[in-house]
């Protein structure tokens, strides 16, 4: 899906959250869509449904503002984006996954306590240090970002 919209592959995304996952993966779309520039219009598939997802896009509103207007409270925000880190989620990796190109490759992924870590690294600096944005993932992932 990333890859169809670095290819400029769609001007307009019509997601409908009820037949998506859930609401991670919802806001996964919402942000890949962002930095894109790609517009969403959520499908109505009931009552409110559109009211709903509108709001999901909020998260990653939320970490930049918070970073800002925090600052006079001391309250620092960081951001951390973690791919394939090996949880029962990326267990299917390790048979392989289908890639953007159609070839099933097996999919790196490493220790989930190295996550732990990295959480535990940002909470232990000081009040006048931050890491605005982390991004953590296998180095031999086939692609940069999430997994």
């Amino acid at each position: 899906f990333k890859q169809f919209l670095q290819l400029d592959g769609a001007q307009v995304i019509q997601i409908d959250a009820t037949r998506v996952a859930g609401v991670n993966e919802n806001i996964a779309i919402l942000a890949l869509a962002a930095h894109f520039g790609v517009r969403v219009c959520p499908h109505a598939g009931g009552v409110g449904l559109c009211e709903m997802v509108r709001h999901l896009s909020f998260f990653d509103y939320t970490s930049v503002s918070t970073s800002l207007d925090g600052r006079r409270y001391n309250i620092a925000c960081s951001q951390i984006d973690i791919g394939n880190a090996a949880t029962e989620m990326t267990n299917p990796m390790e048979a392989g996954i289908v890639q953007p190109y159609g070839e099933v490759v097996v999919e790196p992924r490493f220790d989930v306590e190295h996550v732990a870590d990295a959480i535990v690294y940002i909470a232990n600096l000081p009040l006048d240090t931050n890491v605005q944005f982390m991004t953590i993932m296998a180095t031999k992932m086939p692609f940069i970002g999430r997994g």
